[in-house]
């Protein structure tokens, strides 16, 4: 079941907030294709951030980000780096060793 605000100011600013995060998310994913990088997945919830997930490429580390999370399996590290843009979160998967 969804949330429902009860009064009709309380809807009104929902609506907004959800709006402007699906403009954000819409500016950004164009920004990146045009960047030249290959966006691989979108998500928006409602709750967070609108989160895109791109292809790692060479031009990845143009964008500054931040390592955030790594994980060791039996095919070797990964590590996912994120950067915010326009109010969205970026995010890449790196694999092997850092340098």
């Amino acid at each position: 079941m969804s949330y429902k605000p009860k009064n009709r100011q309380a809807r009104i600013d929902q609506n907004n907030d959800t709006y402007g995060a699906v403009s954000d998310l819409k500016k950004t994913v164009r920004k990146l294709i045009r960047d030249g990088f290959t966006v691989l997945k979108m998500s928006f919830d409602g709750k967070g951030l609108p989160k895109i997930q791109i292809q790692n490429c060479k031009h990845c580390c143009t964008l500054g980000g931040a390592m955030f999370r790594t994980e060791n399996n039996a095919q070797g590290k990964k590590f996912t780096w994120q950067k915010m843009l326009n109010n969205c979160r970026i995010e890449w998967v790196t694999t092997g060793e850092l340098k």
